[in-house]
């Protein structure tokens, strides 16, 4: 609740995330209509159904609206980084990063050492700091999209806890409203989930009158 609070009462916050909804939409125009947006933190896996819910419900009307494609990082960078980097060039970046997480020390067994890995060895990794590991699988990410051009947002979190996890989820529920607003959409229906619900209703009656 306090998490959320902080971005509900301040004007500052909310006017950026106007900006953002605007960004968003700009980028729309321009023929940006699919959103890649990779985690990177299993603890907030729970957001990317979140926000798809969020974006999609309150702003996928009159033609409108861009599609989420959320994934976890860094094994989103296995599958669609494909997609991001080689595919259609429809598609922005929406990366969500953690800068502090446990360290978790990373250990390569001894008989493992000697596996070729890039130019090098896998011994590289012993050691290491999983945290450390992580961050820079994301800055490699940055790296190469800016390097191609394509346009991307960071939303970063210093620390994951309910203060932070409250501000995030405050910031997506304000991103949508503003996105709608900026689509000259009414932020609060959803007609075609309604209509989807009227027809699954309407096919469990009809069931019932025949039994």
């Amino acid at each position: 609740y306090n998490g959320s609070k902080t971005i509900y009462s301040s004007k500052k916050i909310k006017s950026k995330i106007f900006s953002f909804a605007n960004t968003l939409f700009f980028l729309e125009k321009n023929g940006y209509d699919e959103i890649f947006m990779p985690i990177y933190s299993e603890l907030l896996s729970g957001f990317s159904n979140l926000i798809k819910q969020l974006i999609h419900e309150t702003t996928g009307k009159k033609e409108l609206g861009q599609t989420i494609i959320s994934a976890i990082g860094p094994e989103s960078q296995h599958h669609t980084n494909q997609r991001f980097f080689g595919g259609p060039k429809n598609i922005l970046g929406l990366f969500i990063n953690v800068k502090k997480r446990d360290n978790i020390k990373i250990r390569v067994p001894k008989k493992l050492k000697e596996i070729k890995l890039k130019d090098g060895n896998i011994k590289i990794l012993d050691k290491l700091d999983l945290s450390d590991a992580i961050q820079y699988e994301f800055e490699g990410v940055i790296k190469t999209t800016s390097e191609k051009k394509i346009p991307y947002i960071v939303i970063e979190i210093d620390k994951i806890n309910e203060k932070s996890v409250g501000a995030l989820m405050a910031i997506f529920q304000y991103l949508a409203y503003y996105s709608a607003l900026v689509r000259n959409q009414n932020p609060f229906d959803q007609p075609e989930v309604e209509r989807s619900k009227e027809m699954t209703f309407k096919l469990i009656k009809n069931l019932k009158q025949r039994n």
